[in-house]
This record gives structure tokens, sequence and C-alpha cells, in this order.
């Protein structure tokens, strides 16, 4: 029908024989489609179109040069850069290392926004995004954050800038004490930045993922050590081998992965040292080295399947240790802490953890709003975990709640929403401890979320 339109328009700039033609073959293309359509109808027509004068014949001429290609022109990178895509109603510092490898599924969510984008290629991507959030006094601070991975080159290019979380801070060791203390600058926010590249290699083989996937992390920011700025570094390597999930399932029905990861931290020895902000006389005078204790830590994690219908059992367990123990500048326990204690400061240089979640999801009969929200399920992830460190033992127990949209506020994006408590215990927790008993430190509350950001 397409070709009998365009044979009929172009019909009328031509000579009355060409009209013919177009005629003869509107008609042997009805043969083909099955319908029937008389020559003397379409001559007709035809003719009816010629005696309308100019005004026909400019406008078969202009539908005419539409139907042209237009000429090539130079693609321009800059102006195709910035597609916006997707957004989100909070705020989350996702690592999309964790995502590729499952080592983390579930995420901690603050107030915010994020708008993600990415260039007609999808071979740059990022998102910007505002956080609002208190510190551990109570104050509010309003953050920016942006992220860009640009992945048109091997090894893929990760760049992060964050402004705006805390105000920075000068961290000493004081002499009385030899305990770690640190003090803020009353006019320098916190910013920080990271450049991070890495390899992915991945393989199906026998409905099973194979992945392999070494990185190099650089880190600075404007906090100092006595006064001096200071940097850090880490090298990594994660493998895992997993079955896909399932789309009733939360977890892989089988799985296992590990991730082993080499971290150090240094200041600028040759740095001019800036303003202290405490009485220099009480400062420990700093060794040779220029570097605070390296830390080692392994990874290991492993999926099950479980009970029920799309119920999924996942195991953990993490060993950090030091490779410098004599010295002083001791690194904190970031990474040897169950998650309960997520906003805390606790110093644990070398330690185990071990955890255990059980994914179980339950339907919520795809309730929706209008076309503002879509909720799919729901799902309940009672976890545990215990840490056994250098001087005591620390544990948290609780539970993940969370509900899976297919649109949420409109944004027709797959992401998840939900809750997450912990209860603490120890024997580090208590009068004169290292942590007080109070209910803010027994007590853990706090947002999931979780989006699926299409390439």
């Amino acid at each position: 029908r397409q070709e009998r339109r365009l044979a009929s328009e172009l019909s009328v700039a031509k000579p009355a024989a060409a009209a013919a033609v177009s005629s003869k073959s509107s008609t042997a293309h009805t043969s083909d489609t099955f319908t029937a359509v008389p020559a003397a109808a379409t001559s007709s027509s035809v003719g009816v179109a010629a005696s309308a004068g100019p005004a026909a014949a400019s406008k078969s001429a202009s539908a005419s040069a539409v139907s042209e290609p237009s000429a090539p022109s130079r693609y321009s990178k800059a102006l195709h850069a910035l597609h916006l895509h997707s957004w989100a109603p909070l705020y989350v510092n996702m690592d999309v290392l964790d995502g590729l490898s499952l080592s983390n599924i579930t995420n901690i969510a603050t107030p915010g926004a994020m708008l993600f984008f990415q260039n007609s290629m999808s071979t740059l991507s990022g998102y910007a995004a505002y956080k609002a959030s208190p510190d551990a006094t109570g104050r509010w601070f309003h953050s920016g954050h942006i992220n860009l991975t640009y992945k048109g080159l091997y090894p893929v290019i990760e760049g992060e800038f964050h402004v705006g979380e805390r105000m920075a801070r000068e961290t000493f060791l004081h002499l009385g004490t030899m305990n770690y203390a640190s003090r803020e600058y009353a006019s320098r926010p916190y910013l920080y930045g990271r450049l991070r590249t890495y390899v992915p290699m991945q393989w199906n083989r026998n409905a099973w993922l194979y992945g392999l996937i070494p990185s190099a992390s650089f880190f600075m920011g404007n906090d100092t050590f006595q006064g001096l700025p200071m940097l850090s570094w880490n090298v990594e390597l994660r493998a895992y081998a997993m079955q896909p999930t399932p789309a009733s399932a939360v977890y892989p029905r089988w799985g296992a992965g590990m991730q082993l990861c080499f971290s150090s931290v240094h200041y600028v020895q040759s740095a001019t040292p800036a303003t202290f902000l405490g009485d220099r006389s009480t400062f420990v005078t700093l060794r040779q080295t220029s570097c605070l204790s390296p830390v080692f830590f392994s990874y290991l994690y492993a999926y099950l399947p479980g009970v029920g219908w799309g119920q999924g059992l996942r195991l953990s367990a993490l060993w950090q240790t030091q490779l410098m123990p004599d010295n002083v500048l001791k690194p904190g326990g970031t990474y040897v802490l169950p998650r309960g204690f997520a906003d805390k400061a606790v110093s644990a240089a070398s330690g185990v953890k071990l955890g255990a979640d059980y994914a179980a999801p339950f339907p919520v009969g795809d309730w929706h709003i209008a076309d503002a929200f879509l909720c799919a399920r729901g799902v309940v992830t009672p976890h545990f975990d215990c840490s056994i460190l250098e001087k005591g033992w620390l544990a948290s127990a609780g539970f993940d709640l969370e509900f899976e949209f297919r649109t949420f506020l409109w944004a027709k994006v797959p992401m998840s929403i939900g809750v997450r408590y912990d209860y603490n215990f120890g024997n580090l927790i208590g009068a004169g401890r290292p942590i007080s008993g109070s209910p803010a430190n027994r007590h853990y509350a706090g947002l999931l979320f979780n989006i699926a950001i299409p390439n």
C-alpha cells in the first residue's frame, strides 16, 4: 500500500506516460496483496491530481525530497554524551563490580536523588546524585556525587568525585595514650575522588557463568594525618562461577565467588604540614616509613538452594590482617565488622567475619497505583554476622524487608526499596569497653535500595 501511494504521488510530477506505468505497477502490486483496485479507478485519481495544477506538483515534489536520504555528517561524541534514561528517589553508593560478581546484592540507601545517563553508543555512562545524611552527632550534611565510566577501551576506566558528606578531619596519634584522635576543620568540607580501572572477563559454559575481574584503584581526599595529605591505593582480584538467577528467585541456585584485596594508605611525607589543630608536642614522631600498616583481606561467598520455592541461602566468610603488625600506624576495621556496626568506628586491624543470609520472596498480588507504582513482590531476608577480633567478638542479627518494583514514580526501571534492622551484641559492647552499651549502639536501622541500570 505504501508503494502504491508513493507511486501515485510521484506520477503527478511526471508525464502521462509515467502515470500509466504507475497505474500498471499499482495494479500488479494489488494482485500480490490480494486487494482489488481497478486500473480505471487508479487512472482517474491520477488524472484528477494532474489537473490540480502547480500546487499539487509542489506538494508531490516536497514529498519526493523528504524520501531521499540525507547527506552524511560527522558524529559528535560530545553532543551525544549525556542522555538521561533513569532516575532514583534515593542515594546509594553502588559498586558495579559487586553487581558483576554478585558479591553483594543489597546496598544501604540514604535520602537523596540520582540521575543516570549514558551516551548513544553505551561506551560512556554514569550518574549525578544528591545526598542528605546526618553524621554521628546528628548534624545533617548535603553532598554532591558524580560517577563516570568509560568502556570504549580496554580496560574499563571509572572515575568518581564526592563533596560535602562531612567536614574534613585531621587524625593524629596521641603520645600519651598511643590511641588515634581526630579533630574537624571548621570551614573545610570533606571532598575526595577515586580513579579505578578493571578488566571484566566473562564466559558461559554448560549453563554456568564464569568471571574473572582484576582491578586497581587510587583514592585521595583532603583529610590529613598529623597535618600531612593522605592517599591510598588497592589492587583486587575477583573470581566467580554462578548459575543464572531464576526469575522467581533472589539468589542464584548454585554459585560461589572470591575476592582478594591488598590495600595501603600513605601520607605525603615531603609535603609541608598544614596548620595543626592541636598541640604538636602531643604527636608521635613519624617513623621513616610513610604508610600505615597495609591490609590484606580475602572474602569467600557461596549460594545454595533454599527449602521453599524461590528461596536461597547465602554463606560468606572474610579474613582480614595487617601486613606490618609492628607499625604503630594501624588502619581501622572497615572490612571485618558485622553489618549492624556499619555506622560505628571500631579499631580492628585483624579478624574474621562469618555471615549467613536466607532470602524468601513472597507475593503481593501485583500491587499498583495507576501508572506510578507497580510492585511485583516482597522479599524478607533474615541474616546473622559474627566477627572475631583481636580483643573480643561482635555480632549482629536482624532482617531485611524489601519490595521489588517494576515501576516506581513513573520510572520504569526494576528497583527494590526496603529497610534493614539489626540487633548488636558481643563482649566488646558495654561500659568501659570499646563500644558503649547505649541503645544507639545496640540497635541499627537503615534504608535499602537496589536498581537495575540498563546497559
